[in-house]
């Protein structure tokens, strides 16, 4: 069992105040009173919705044997306490200490952006797997080879990311972390102290408004990560992108860009996409890189440029780069094609209007008959998003179907009705069916040869979260069993 003395913990860590035995033997650190277990330290955070000082004696009850915080006074004098004055900061830091990982000999890539995020990492990781151990970390959980964990959040909090990472290199060291890093990671400051080597950007909408209050503060918690790279690491920029000359302006690092525009770094020279995979002839600083990917449509291209421009930067061989993307195949749940036969079926994680609008352009490229679209949008989630997925739909679906996408503890018919406000009124190919079982199969019966139905909004997940009840539901499973039932 793991076990290190407070105080060589906090060798480093400058104290704000303190009481109680520095010497305490710790046996574990968590910042969630639920998992303490005696020996414990107990990290009290200001979370988006919880204050740790609120569990301080749930988790003492649990056998906490020392507490650290933020600048607030000790409220108990039995057992050891320490106030920092950043606590997040701290955690991170000493959560590396406790698992002895060496953070300093593992190259991380941190891949930023409203959508293609889980893509990108996913065939970055893919790539990098041919000359050694790859950890990822992002939205479809933590991977390192065989070795897997789940996890709640597309950024873990530094705790969850330092044990996984002692766990996966016990077989074999990781040279490589690629990780999906969210904008409200950057802000909670989930990742302070990790020294960066790259940062990817891929792209830029509105999203997590609820959260940031505006356009600006969510572009600046995205850009924030880039400053955690060094200058002799590399920042890799989607040129084709808005905000790539702010990003451009605001590094200190060296860096690549890649786009469909010639002055970016990395660009196509011939693109060909089909339903069953994509054809990309690429013009890189090293030379052409001659690409097919089982990934389809024009906003895979973009995903592919990104990662063939960080593998370069890896220095990574041409040959080896070229197998590697094609030995990868689709992502669970973005872009993925459920079924062929006898209608044409894929599944998204499109839950933004920037991210329907990329996987709806890119999907209508290449279907020669109707798009048919069934999608809603998520409660408790920004609600200003919801009429501009309408907007998007009504111009490039040829139908669609309004469904529920968990609507959490919000009223189904509002969330709809919101939505309904970005519809033009002349747009009459639209109806309404929150049962989102129903809706897919209504998709279904409705398609002709040469059509295409995507499900969009929840992608890899499993389940439908209703204001009692988590159920299991996955749109790949009901598409199955609908088509099926349509077949017989």
């Amino acid at each position: 069992m793991r076990s290190c003395l407070l105080s060589d913990l906090l060798s480093d860590i400058t104290l704000i105040e303190y009481n109680g035995n520095l010497n305490v033997e710790i046996t574990g650190i968590t910042y969630d009173s639920r998992k303490v277990q005696p020996g414990y330290l107990f990290v009290a955070i200001q979370g988006a919705r919880e204050n740790g000082m609120t569990y301080i004696d749930d988790a003492v009850s649990r056998g906490a044997v020392a507490v650290l915080s933020g600048v607030q006074t000790p409220k108990r004098r039995d057992i050891s306490w320490v106030t920092v004055a950043d606590e997040r900061a701290t955690m991170a830091r000493i959560a590396c200490a406790f698992w002895g990982v060496p953070i300093d000999d593992i190259q991380v890539i941190g891949v930023t952006g409203t959508n293609g995020k889980t893509t990108v990492t996913g065939l970055i990781s893919e790539i990098l797997a041919g000359c050694g151990r790859v950890a990822r970390i992002g939205t479809l959980g933590m991977s390192a080879g065989d070795y897997t964990e789940k996890s709640l959040l597309t950024t873990p909090e530094a705790i969850d990311l330092y044990a996984f990472l002692a766990k996966a290199g016990e077989e074999e060291p990781v040279g490589h972390l690629v990780m999906e890093v969210s904008s409200v990671a950057m802000v909670q400051r989930r990742l302070a102290g990790i020294p960066f080597d790259q940062a990817i950007f891929t792209s830029f909408s509105g999203d997590h408004l609820d959260i940031h209050g505006d356009m600006e503060s969510y572009f600046s918690a995205k850009l924030s990560l880039f400053r955690l790279v060094d200058s002799d690491g590399w920042a890799i920029i989607n040129y084709d992108d808005s905000r790539a000359t702010q990003i451009i302006d605001s590094i200190d690092c060296r860096y690549l860009t890649f786009g469909f525009t010639r002055e970016a770094d990395i660009h196509p020279i011939k693109t060909t996409l089909g339903l069953d995979g994509t054809h990309v002839h690429l013009e890189t600083p090293k030379g052409t890189v001659n690409l097919f990917s089982q990934l389809i449509g024009r906003v895979n291209v973009y995903n592919i440029m990104a990662a063939v421009a960080s593998a370069q930067v890896c220095g990574m061989d041409t040959a080896l780069i070229e197998k590697r993307v094609k030995d990868y195949g689709p992502v669970r749940g973005r872009l993925e094609m459920v079924c062929h036969q006898p209608v044409a079926v894929m599944v998204d994680y499109a839950h933004t209007d920037d991210a329907l609008k990329a996987m709806l352009s890119s999907v209508k490229d290449l279907c020669k008959g109707r798009v048919i679209l069934v999608f809603g949008a998520g409660g408790d989630r920004d609600r200003s998003k919801r009429p501009r997925m309408a907007a998007v739909a009504a111009s490039l679906a040829d139908y669609v179907i309004l469904t529920n996408d968990n609507p959490r503890k919000e009223d189904p018919q509002q969330i709809v009705a919101q939505i309904m406000v970005g519809f033009p009124q002349e747009y009459k190919s639209l109806e309404i069916e929150l049962d989102r079982r129903k809706a897919i199969e209504k998709g279904i019966c409705m398609a002709c040869p040469g059509d295409l139905l995507v499900v969009a909004g929840k992608g890899h997940e499993n389940y439908q979260i209703f204001a009692d009840r988590t159920e299991h539901f996955d749109d790949r499973e009901i598409i199955m069993e609908c088509v099926d039932k349509w077949q017989k």
